[in-house]
């Protein structure tokens, strides 16, 4: 790779970066083409969102800008996959077999097909149950275009005790 590529690299990814943290600014991921800012999930959609557990004052460890893909929905909350709490090798490959098995633009990710595709151990700690109630923004619905991007993106916000 050149030093030219580098620079475009890491150029975009500072873009995309600013514009998935500053998302108080529809209009501007509106114009991205990066995604839309929507008030509602979908099961096998791709979301980064600002959050604040409940119980955060004993969790060791949470992500404040979660990047979920929704599993299974609860009347006050949703079940999903935060890809943030893989580390990003791991990460890829596990996107790439979760998208060998779904397709290209839906993730039909459920608990059972992690369990039985999965080789990569781990993947259980990216479960999690997200609280309506304690999500403080909007979504960000990633265009399946950009999945691989927003899979790279070091936007995570971990808070540790």
């Amino acid at each position: 790779m050149l030093l030219s590529d580098i620079n475009e690299t890491k150029k975009s990814i500072s873009w995309y970066r600013s514009l998935v943290l500053n998302m108080r600014d529809e209009s501007k991921i509106k114009n991205s083409g990066f995604g839309k800012v929507v008030s509602n999930l979908q099961i096998g959609g791709m979301y980064f969102y600002r959050y604040d557990p409940k119980l955060k004052d004993i969790l060791p460890i949470y992500d404040k800008f979660p990047l979920v893909i929704p599993m299974e929905p609860y009347a006050d909350s949703f079940l999903g996959l935060n890809l943030h709490y893989l580390p990003s090798e791991i990460r890829a490959m596990m996107f790439k077999k979760l998208t060998n098995i779904s397709g290209p633009n839906k993730l039909a990710v459920t608990y059972s097909l992690l369990k039985g595709v999965s080789r990569l151990q781990g993947f259980q700690i990216c479960i999690k149950k997200y609280l309506y109630s304690h999500i403080e923004s909007k979504f960000i619905e990633i265009d399946p275009l950009f999945w691989n991007t927003a899979i790279k993106l070091p936007v995570a916000q971990f808070v540790r005790k």
